[in-house]
């Protein structure tokens, strides 16, 4: 299988001249294993976010792309290094699904983003619509978040559960990319969890420095 961050310069040079080609192949091996588990999650992001910009296989070759375009042909990143930076790439959006939400969408309703969010978008769509000098735009906002008014009594409805998911994996999704490197992710049919980093040495050790770096 042919992956295209290993032809980038970047890649090529920090494998160069280095000893030690079985620790490097294992480390080359692992992270296509990250790899191949991170591109499939990503397309779950289009899933659970439709609204989104592409968050896929190609986002991760862009980003590689352009930091093997910043680096240039001096600067180079040693093997671990590379994989530390590379994992980072794969793992700085991947949240933006309910894949890594154990109990999915109802651990994701009981936190305070969920509670919060709600109210505020129904908040902000009811001041707008009520505002006679903006009717169009308050209008348009009601229809996004679904918001009814009902004319006699101006009742109104809940927002779309889609538009504050969508709010609340946005605003949760930096924290949480910061624990898939070491914990489960659920598989599409919530019966059975996975590791997106799957050599148990490589997390194990990153679990140890991630926290000495908290201690």
């Amino acid at each position: 299988m042919r992956y295209t961050f290993e032809e980038m310069g970047l890649w090529k040079n920090g494998f160069h001249g280095h000893d030690h080609s079985i620790e490097k192949g294992r480390i080359v091996q692992a992270y296509r294993a990250f790899w191949d588990r991170a591109c499939e999650m990503a397309k779950r992001i289009a899933l659970d976010l439709p609204g989104l910009t592409l968050h896929d296989e190609s986002h991760f070759v862009a980003l590689w792309s352009r930091a093997d375009q910043i680096a240039g042909s001096e600067y180079q990143l040693n093997p671990l290094e590379l994989f530390v930076f590379g994992g980072a790439i794969l793992l700085h959006d991947a949240a933006h699904t309910l894949s890594v939400y154990k109990d999915g969408l109802t651990e994701l309703r009981a936190t305070s983003f969920w509670q919060d969010t709600a109210a505020q978008m129904k908040s902000y769509a009811l001041e707008e619509a009520e505002r006679t000098s903006r009717p169009y735009r308050g209008r348009r906002l009601l229809r996004r978040l679904n918001v009814g008014q009902d004319k006699a009594e101006k009742k109104y409805t809940e927002p779309l559960e889609a538009d504050i998911q969508f709010n609340v994996l946005r605003r949760m999704h930096a924290s949480k990319a910061e624990e898939l490197a070491f914990f489960s992710v659920v598989t599409p049919d919530r019966k059975s969890t996975y590791h997106l980093l799957e050599d148990d040495t490589f997390r194990n050790h990153l679990w140890q420095c991630n926290r000495l770096d908290r201690s």
